[in-house]
């Protein structure tokens, strides 16, 4: 008997900054809702063993999405991208995460990246307007997984712990 994978792999037409753009995501589990960002030039696949991690997918609900571009999300039909410059901006990209968590109607996402999601994971509070959520990154520098973790206290006073590890 075939045995599948509890993945859904799904297409999303999304508007952002007036231009309708059709991307790729897939997601599996139940709860928390944990959206994760690739690295520059890459694409969800990087987080295939979250997704299909039992452990992890029967607390937190992974969604693992190609940002325009990327993966199988296409370039929009309504633009010659060809003729322009490829610029991920920054204002373009809060634009897309705020659409996107829109649109899913996600209640009070955590937001997981590496390499250039990591960066991005730190405005992640200006998104979902919380000041009190666990800002994670993690990174590789110099041969070396970093860490970095901080919170919010509540009383303005951000904490943060940083891990090293060889590999």
């Amino acid at each position: 008997m075939a045995r599948y994978s509890d993945i859904k792999g799904k297409y999303l037409y999304l508007d952002v900054e007036g231009v309708e753009h059709r991307v790729y995501f897939e997601e599996a589990g139940e709860g928390i809702p944990i959206v994760c960002q690739h690295t520059a030039g890459s694409d969800g696949r990087q987080w295939r063993h979250l997704l299909e991690d039992k452990d992890v997918t029967s607390r937190f609900r992974i969604i693992a999405v190609d940002l325009p571009l990327h993966g199988k999300s296409l370039p929009p039909f309504e633009n010659r991208y060809w003729e322009d410059e490829y610029k991920l901006r920054k204002d373009w990209f809060m634009a897309f995460w705020i659409s996107f968590v829109k649109e899913l109607e996600l209640v009070q996402p955590v937001f997981m990246g590496c390499s250039m999601g990591g960066i991005w994971r730190l405005t992640w509070p200006i998104i979902t307007q919380s000041n009190s959520e666990p800002v994670l990154v993690s990174s590789r520098l110099a041969g070396a997984e970093v860490l970095i973790e901080c919170s919010n206290s509540g009383g303005g006073t951000l904490g943060c712990l940083m891990m090293q590890s060889q590999r």
